[in-house]
């Protein structure tokens, strides 16, 4: 589905049930464009606090570049949910399955080099440790992916899908004709 079309569909939800009438004199459209970074965010955080199989929902890939070893994560990647995540290299398929998350502090007082090993630092900042690597002589240069849970996001072209999952739609039009209700009070 569209990110087009989800708005319309809040705005359909929103008006059954005779709230038409009231909120006919809303700008329907634009207040739900503008309450959906809330309604992401919301649903977003009942997924991640919910179940495991909620929260797999939430799992996108995410090329990361790195630079000796060292990359930046983009920002609706939630980092909080870190210990579900998994790596990949194209290039080198074998090495991704052997590597493991590792905190910071072990990271760079690794127990055993011989493993690879990954972590991150702070929110954004991705390190990558190769097998027989250790912190700070981290040589990998060029692009790994990282599945980790992901916020959803409003996609930056209305009309193509927005990769969002299905459940999550319907979680999405339900919440924000819930928020959408509630703005014909503040009109």
């Amino acid at each position: 589905m569209t990110y087009t079309e989800i708005i319309t569909r809040i705005i359909f939800e929103a008006q059954r049930g005779g709230e038409k009438a009231e909120l006919a004199n809303l700008n329907t459209q634009s207040v739900a464009e503008s309450i959906m970074p809330s309604v992401l965010q919301e649903v977003t955080q009942k997924y991640a606090s919910g179940d495991s199989n909620k929260q797999s929902l939430l799992r996108q890939t995410h090329t990361i570049t790195l630079t000796n070893g060292i990359g930046t994560i983009p920002d609706e990647a939630m980092t909080t949910f870190v210990w579900g995540s998994s790596v990949y290299i194209d290039d080198d398929p074998t090495i991704g399955p052997l590597m493991t998350y590792t905190p910071w502090i072990s990271f760079i007082n690794p127990a055993d080099d011989r493993l690879g090993y990954y972590s991150i630092r702070g929110t954004d900042e991705f390190y990558w440790a190769d097998p027989g690597e250790s912190y700070p002589d981290l040589t990998r240069d060029g692009e790994v992916s990282l599945t980790i849970a992901t916020v959803l996001t409003i996609p930056a072209d209305p009309d193509v899908d927005t990769g969002w999952p299905s459940e999550a739609e319907s979680d999405i039009i339900n919440r924000g004709a819930e928020y959408l209700r509630g703005a014909k009070i503040a009109a």
